[in-house]
């Protein structure tokens, strides 16, 4: 009961301290403002009793008695923009420079009213203090980083807000320092004692006002201060009512534990396990198809497809390096001599098919081999967007006779490694692939360079790859783990059975096995 009834006591009184810290702040600013007013009004009295005493002053004239008023009137409105003026700077600069917002300088000592600025200043102070006393009870961060957010923002528009007031000021100010010239000019024809008594008298009363000023915004602010009574109340105090200790029932917690920590998550993962039906391991193209898996290559981290380039030292680098050495060892058993081809195909979008090209690319690039990289997607080309080359001029214009291979083979910043991109979309991506200049066109390639990579656009969804094998030594073919659909592996199966796909082996692409333990 002790614990509950303090509890209340701290939280009313951590309430009323943030309402009263507007009008500390207010106070505090108010006090040092007039000790250097005070000084000001002390030293401008003294001047003003010099000057009487030492000179015979005649009385103003009516007329300059009339503008007199007039210009300290002018003088008044001008020291309140510039008090309001300067407030904001040193809020601003508050604002920029300190983390801790409960001391923020009140708008009201500055004669500001405007309810955008004074509302988001309270804004501050309370969040600010509301921070400051969590501390004591709750540890938690997330808890502190919604306030900080709520701060951060409440601060972002706060500076708007005096940004916004600034220039309307300085507009008035611009204006009332014209009147202010025009009725200087007008006193200039006073004697010159009158002019220097008048000069002396209103500086004394403009020190006078805004003390006074001063005086009577600390007075308001001390009443609100006293004024200030918390929300929060004591309806009654806290009573044994004879019925007994109210606590947790440990049994039947623990065996709610049990069901809640064992059981149901089992349930869970066997019910996700069962609805799962992408590829997840090795394990899984083991049992679905006897294609060999000839690389397993991890998870990209990054937005840029030039992983290897980019990066020459990562694990991602590494089992680009040992696929490259896999597809070596096949094409020495194969006996293959001069250029190799290789097709880069998969069953649908999103496998990582040209993510793949180009690393597996790169790598061969990097070994010291002549390599290009022929686009070859033509309905959804994007080879040319990773290596910052145009797409105006491809295989499509050289298929059609509108261009030359010289015109269409683009360096890339890859040592060794030149882009044959796409070229503009064509209407009939199929009929353009079985154009005879294809054929040509990599037979050209082929005493040129070691290394020919074609990205091909995935067989699942059209048959534009199938035209393709014939030119290709190896056929890689890309899944993606947690992403590729198991049913799709019956398909490879049954196009590497008709021999629609010949020398196929399949890439592990995006493979992520958090078990696994890192070398180096």
């Amino acid at each position: 009961m002790a614990t509950i009834e303090k509890s209340v006591e701290v939280l009313r009184d951590n309430q009323l301290a943030a309402k009263n810290q507007f009008a500390t702040n207010t106070v505090k600013f108010i006090d040092s403002a007039m000790i250097k007013m005070e000084s000001q009004l002390k030293d401008s009295e003294n001047e003003l009793k010099s000057f009487r005493k030492g000179k015979d002053v005649v009385q103003l004239e009516s007329g300059g008695a009339r503008t007199s008023e007039r210009l300290f009137g002018f003088e008044l409105e001008k020291d309140a923009i510039l008090r309001k003026v300067a407030y904001y700077n040193t809020l601003r600069a508050y604002l920029n420079d300190s983390n801790d917002f409960s001391k923020l300088p009140a708008p009201s000592v500055a004669g500001i009213d405007d309810p955008n600025i004074t509302g988001n200043v309270s804004k501050l102070i309370t969040l600010s203090v509301e921070r400051a006393n969590k501390r004591f009870v709750v540890k938690n961060l997330n808890m502190y980083e919604e306030f900080d957010s709520k701060m951060i923002a409440v601060r972002d528009v706060l500076l708007v807000n005096i940004a916004s007031a600034k220039q309307a000021l300085q507009y008035d100010l611009n204006m009332i320092t014209g009147k202010i010239n025009q009725a200087e000019s007008e006193l200039q024809n006073l004697p010159e004692n009158q002019q220097e008594l008048f000069k002396i008298q209103r500086k004394y009363n403009l020190s006078d006002n805004i003390y006074s000023s001063f005086l009577a915004k600390r007075l308001e602010a001390e009443i609100v201060k006293a004024a200030n009574v918390s929300d929060i109340k004591f309806i009654d105090t806290a009573k044994d009512i004879g019925g007994g200790n109210i606590g947790p029932k440990t049994g039947v917690n623990y065996i709610l534990a049990f069901f809640g920590g064992f059981l149901l998550p089992f349930v869970v993962i066997l019910v996700l396990f069962l609805l799962n039906n992408s590829i997840q391991h090795i394990e899984d193209l083991d049992k679905l198809t006897k294609i060999p898996v000839i690389g397993v290559v991890g998870k990209k981290h990054t937005l840029s497809n030039l992983s290897v380039f980019e990066r020459p030292k990562s694990p991602l680098a590494e089992s680009f390096r040992a696929l490259r050495s896999s597809l070596q060892f096949l094409y020495k058993k194969s006996n293959l001599q001069g250029a190799k081809t290789v097709m880069i195909t998969s069953s649908v979008a999103g496998e990582g098919k040209t993510f793949c090209s180009i690393n597996i690319a790169t790598v061969f690039a990097l070994s010291d081999k002549k390599t290009v990289i022929v686009g070859l997607d033509l309905r959804k080309p994007k080879l040319f967007n990773d290596f910052e080359v145009p797409n105006d001029k491809g295989v499509v214009n050289y298929l059609i006779g509108s261009s030359s291979i010289e015109e269409i083979i683009h360096s890339t910043k890859i040592p060794n490694l030149d882009l044959i991109p796409s070229g503009p979309l064509p209407p009939n991506p199929g009929e353009l692939l079985m154009n005879e200049n294809l054929t040509e066109l990599i037979e050209h390639l082929k005493k040129s360079y070691d290394y020919i990579i074609l990205d091909t656009p995935p067989v699942g969804l059209v048959s534009d790859a199938l035209e393709l094998a014939d030119f290709s030594d190896v056929v890689l073919y890309i899944v993606r783990q947690d992403y590729t659909k198991k049913g799709m592996i019956s398909q490879l199966n049954l196009r590497n059975k008709r021999g629609e796909l010949k020398n196929v082996s399949i890439v592990l692409n995006s493979f992520e096995n958090k078990t696994q333990n890192n070398y180096g």
